[in-house]
């Protein structure tokens, strides 16, 4: 499930006319460091590591005149915060708490314009972090 693929040679998405490795590669390739960072360590599904590298993908690409890119340890804090609320919810006895997360969870994210591209999947229990992170156990 890759949402972005970028060769090193192909043009830069960000419009700028120039190849990717010259242009934000070096800044995408810090902003997932730092995503990672503050997300922390953990077993992640394949969907879940995709969703790390999109959202550094995002962080790191220059956003043109006048444009900011979404700060990645802030992203990371609040990903690491949501996944960490979706962890309580799942433990808890009341499966609607689960679904409350989800729907804040959109919410804040369409909330940020900038972050309006990012969807939610609605999946059966276990829920979000089953395809986001696998806790080691």
């Amino acid at each position: 499930m890759q949402i972005y693929q970028v060769e090193r040679n192909d043009n830069c998405p960000c419009g700028s006319g120039r190849k990717y490795k010259k242009c934000c590669l070096s800044r995408v390739e810090e902003a997932s460091r730092l995503l990672n960072r503050v997300v922390g360590p953990g077993t992640y599904t394949a969907a879940g590591r995709e969703i790390l590298a999109t959202l550094g993908y995002m962080c790191g690409l220059a956003m043109g005149e006048g444009g900011t890119p979404p700060d990645p340890e802030r992203l990371g804090r609040l990903l690491k915060e949501a996944w960490e609320e979706e962890e309580k919810a799942l433990e808890a006895t009341e499966p609607d708490e689960l679904e409350i997360l989800t729907n804040q969870l959109e919410k804040l994210l369409m909330a940020k314009e900038h972050l309006r591209s990012i969807r939610v999947p609605r999946q059966t229990r276990p829920g979000i972090r089953s395809w986001l992170w696998r806790s080691k156990n």
